[in-house]
C-alpha cells in the first residue's frame, strides 16, 4: 500500500472533539504509521479552536468550512463538504464514527466517491498490505472481516473499541480552508 494516510471525518460536541472522533483519530495515527502518510480530518463546522485540538489529539491536516449551514448535521452538505477533502488528501481510508449522522454520512461519501463502505466497524488492521474491517454480524454472535479491492475504503467505527492518544498541545498541523 503506497503512502496515502488516513482520513478521519471528526464530530464535536460543545464545540470540542467528541469522545468517538478522539477514539477513531487514535485509530488513525496507529494506522497510519503503518501504512504511511498524514493522518487528516474533516470537521465541517469547525472554526479555530477545534482545529487545534484535533490536532492535539493526533490529526496532521484539518479541512474546515466553518459555514453556518454546517453547524448541524445535514446529510448534502456534509457529504459534499467531506467529499472535496478526501478528493484533495487522497487517502487510502476515511474513517468516520458510528452514530446516526455518521451511519447516514458513510453511504452518502463513498457513492459519491465510487469508494467500498463498511459499517458498525470494532477493529481495522493491516494485513498483507490491504487494509481488513472487523465488524459483528448476527446479531453480535459472529465477526465477519472484509477487505476491499476498491483505491478507497469508507468505514464507521463504534465507539469504546480503540483508545484516544493522550492530548499533546505541542503537537503542529495544518488548517485548511474548504
Amino acid at each position: 500500500m503506497s503512502a496515502r494516510g488516513i482520513m478521519v471525518v471528526a464530530e464535536l460536541s460543545a464545540g470540542k472533539p467528541t469522545s468517538l472522533s478522539r477514539e477513531i483519530l487514535g485509530l488513525a495515527r496507529r494506522l497510519a504509521a503503518q501504512v504511511g502518510g498524514p493522518v487528516c480530518a474533516v470537521c465541517p463546522a469547525a472554526g479555530e479552536a477545534p482545529t487545534s485540538e484535533l490536532v492535539a489529539f493526533g490529526a496532521d491536516r484539518v479541512y474546515t468550512a466553518d459555514e453556518p449551514v454546517l453547524a448541524d448535521y445535514d446529510g448534502d452538505a456534509w457529504t459534499a463538504c467531506a467529499a472535496w477533502a478526501v478528493r484533495a488528501a487522497d487517502p487510502a481510508a476515511v474513517l468516520i464514527g458510528h452514530t446516526t449522522s455518521g451511519a447516514d454520512l458513510a453511504p452518502r461519501l463513498a457513492f459519491r466517491l465510487e469508494a467500498a463502505a463498511a459499517t458498525g466497524c470494532i477493529g481495522i488492521g493491516l494485513e498483507g498490505g490491504t487494509l481488513r474491517f472487523t465488524r459483528p454480524c448476527y446479531g453480535g454472535n459472529v465477526r465477519e472481516t472484509v477487505s476491499f479491492k476498491s483505491r478507497l475504503a469508507v468505514a464507521t467505527v463504534r465507539s469504546g473499541c480503540h483508545d484516544a492518544l493522550p492530548r499533546d498541545a505541542s503537537r503542529r498541523g495544518d488548517a485548511v480552508k474548504i
